[in-house]
């Protein structure tokens, strides 16, 4: 079989796994460096257990197996700290939402499936800040420290806090006060998104389905770099799917209108059918 490990045939192989039987050592390489370096590992070990297929290649099984055992310690790992978070600032009248792959796995979203992450971020009301900063601080999170000029473009342009790492976990935690960055000018409504929320697992909240989307094409639009776009392409396309129906889409779709936000959204469905 001749292979060339492209975004579309890594895709394709992500949303149907019982092709990669026919794949040798010489290819699972290739396909191995790719879904490392796009942090897919994790999501295809998941898929091929999800499908019980047996692969050809005991050299790509290892690192498959090991992915997925990865991916479960860091699931539990998010579900954990999530709770000790929730309870932390609620005792200060503080609600913390869950965003992004802490959110799909306490959600349960289909994406959350191996899915792996460099932190666990959370939104709360841009008022409740220097609280949220202070009862952090006296609980064992350290704010990373920055030079002045990148501390001024965190509290006056970006839509987060620099971020925070606790010092026995471990885990980096980063503070949304809102979903966009304001240096791109498109201002959206906080108070409203705060309010617009489903409870999770463990007694936590996230952000309600559409704006989990909205919230995951947003990341993929004006996150600060591009060098990974192919886990934010499946993770829209899992949060699609779970859409249920003409009238969610609908609503959906005029969500992203009403909020200046219907170019990205039209890009972001263009991606998808054009990689899968």
């Amino acid at each position: 079989m001749t292979f060339s490990i492209i975004a579309k045939d890594a895709l394709h192989l992500l949303l149907n796994p019982q092709e990669t039987a026919k794949l040798d050592d010489y290819h699972w390489q290739d396909f191995i460096r790719f879904l490392r370096f796009n942090d897919l590992m994790g999501t295809m070990a998941s898929q091929l257990a999800r499908f019980d297929v047996k692969i050809n290649s005991r050299f790509a099984e290892k690192h498959l197996n090991a992915a997925l055992i990865y991916s479960s310690r860091q699931a539990q790992q998010v579900i954990n700290e999530a709770g000790g978070l929730k309870h932390l600032l609620n005792d200060y009248g503080i609600e913390p939402i869950f965003l992004k792959g802490s959110a799909y796995i306490l959600c349960e979203d289909f994406n959350a499936n191996g899915r792996v992450m460099s932190d666990v971020d959370i939104l709360v009301d841009k008022k409740q800040i220097p609280e949220v900063e202070r009862v952090l601080k006296e609980n064992g999170w350290k704010e990373k420290a920055l030079n002045s000029y990148d501390e001024n473009y965190y509290r006056q342009w970006s839509h987060e806090l620099p971020p925070f790492r606790h010092l026995t976990t471990g885990t980096t935690l980063d503070i949304h006060h809102t979903l966009i960055p304001p240096i791109t000018g498109i201002i959206l409504p906080v108070d409203n998104i705060l309010n617009e929320v489903e409870s999770a697992k463990y007694d936590t909240l996230s952000l309600q389905l559409e704006w989990r989307l909205l919230h995951c094409i947003i990341h993929f639009f004006f996150n600060e770099g591009y060098e990974k776009p192919l886990r934010d392409i499946w993770d829209i396309k899992c949060l699609f799917l779970k859409l249920e129906g003409q009238k969610e889409l609908e609503q959906f779709f005029r969500l992203a209108h009403d909020l200046g936000l219907r170019k990205e959204v039209l890009y972001a469905v263009h991606s998808v059918v054009y990689c899968f």
